[in-house]
């Protein structure tokens, strides 16, 4: 067999992130339409690699299709959030229980690596990608391939949320993950799981209100 030398980055992968990173900044607005021209002419690229990362928008839920199938950024409504807070509620409490007895120093040095940078982050932006981060290596320390993938689905939208719903620059929000995310660090190197559990779903519990309060929006279904 004789296979071609893999690339790290494709083009498409390329305008995807460049897009996702416009999105979360919040300079492409939610419900804005997306043109593959326009796109494609400021990059100076062609339109096929703006097709193929517009459908892995799409396919992250971050986009969706209007009437025209045009592209469109997602407007979140309470309902989406409700989804979104009840789904990651159940994956991170099964990954928490697994990590009880499956996490590793690495993990642990890793997740006091993520709590020295959060409370050093100026940007809210980037308090609330180590947020996210953080809650990652909680999950991946659970050592469950099929679990992290379900988890790594719902980041996007999740990153999304933190976003429109401007939670990441709430000085409320900060202090208060800073101190669950530091507790349930402790409750991990003490493999105590229910100390650990009740810890994140308390922290899910406060989030999921602050959260939906600021969606009022029509949902993620395609625009008029």
């Amino acid at each position: 067999m004789t296979l071609r030398p893999a690339r790290r980055r494709t083009l498409g992968q390329s305008v995807a992130d460049s897009l996702r990173e416009a999105i979360y900044a919040g300079a492409i607005k939610p419900g804005e339409r997306l043109s593959e021209v326009k796109i494609a002419r400021e990059l100076e690229f062609s339109r096929a690699p703006v097709r193929d990362a517009l459908a892995e928008l799409e396919r992250a839920g971050l986009l969706t299709r209007c009437s025209n199938q045009r592209a469109a950024v997602v407007t979140l409504a309470k309902e989406d959030v409700e989804e979104l807070c009840g789904l990651r509620s159940t994956l991170e409490v099964m990954a928490v229980r697994l990590a009880v007895e499956r996490a590793t120093e690495d993990d642990f040095a890793r997740l006091e690596e993520n709590l020295l940078a959060f409370e050093a982050a100026a940007e809210p932006g980037d308090a609330g990608l180590l947020d996210l981060q953080f809650h990652e290596i909680v999950v991946g320390a659970a050592r469950h391939g099929r679990l992290l993938s379900c988890w790594q689905t719902l980041h996007s939208q999740i990153r999304f949320a933190l976003v429109q719903g401007d939670l990441i620059d709430s000085r409320e929000f900060r202090r208060e993950t800073l101190f669950d995310h530091g507790e349930l660090l402790k409750c991990l190197r003490a493999s105590d799981e229910a100390r650990a559990v009740a810890v994140l779903e308390f922290q899910l519990a406060s989030f999921r209100p602050l959260a939906l309060r600021t969606f009022a929006g029509e949902g993620l279904r395609p625009g008029a």
